[in-house]
């Protein structure tokens, strides 16, 4: 009689491991399943712009595309060092970027020595914005933001 009652103890202890690791697998499966989560679309990929500075003139190319962020590669072929200056044109615009700051865009590199290279990331919305040097003398150039680009969601081997 003393073996009998030894294995129903062992019988409801298999019953009750088996009914604990029932609950938790439930338990478990139900993490994540909310529908509430929030799948954001990622920021378009960065554009380069080729940004040149001579003794006359700030050129860009492209100075037409969407918006959203780009990396000014800027190669200083002036004889002084410069600061290039990213900044909207139209006073007081602002806009909200992807990254969810609001304001006007005016952002510039430190001095770029001559014949030396630089660059300046910025995130930049619908509209018009100047790209100038600390030299009134030098001619800006002018970019024209059009609409945001597609979401690099889909796209891999992105940072």
């Amino acid at each position: 009689m003393h073996r009998a009652s030894s294995l129903s103890r062992r019988g409801w202890a298999l019953a009750l491991a088996g009914a604990a690791m029932l609950t938790a697998a439930t338990l478990l499966s139900a993490c994540g399943s909310g529908s509430n989560y929030a799948n954001n679309p990622r920021p378009p990929s960065p554009i380069d712009l080729g940004t040149s500075i001579n003794d006359h003139r700030v050129s860009v190319s492209p100075s037409h595309f969407g918006a959203g962020p780009v990396v000014l590669v800027v190669t200083n072929q002036s004889s002084a060092a410069r600061s290039l200056r990213v900044r909207t044109t139209i006073i007081g615009a602002s806009c909200t970027s992807p990254n969810g700051t609001r304001g006007p865009i005016d952002q510039s590199t430190s001095p770029i020595s001559p014949q030396g290279t630089g660059q300046l990331q910025v995130d930049l919305c619908q509209g018009r914005y100047a790209v100038s040097v600390d030299d009134g003398a030098i001619q800006a150039a002018d970019l024209v933001v059009g609409p945001q680009r597609a979401s690099a969601q889909n796209q891999v081997l992105q940072p």
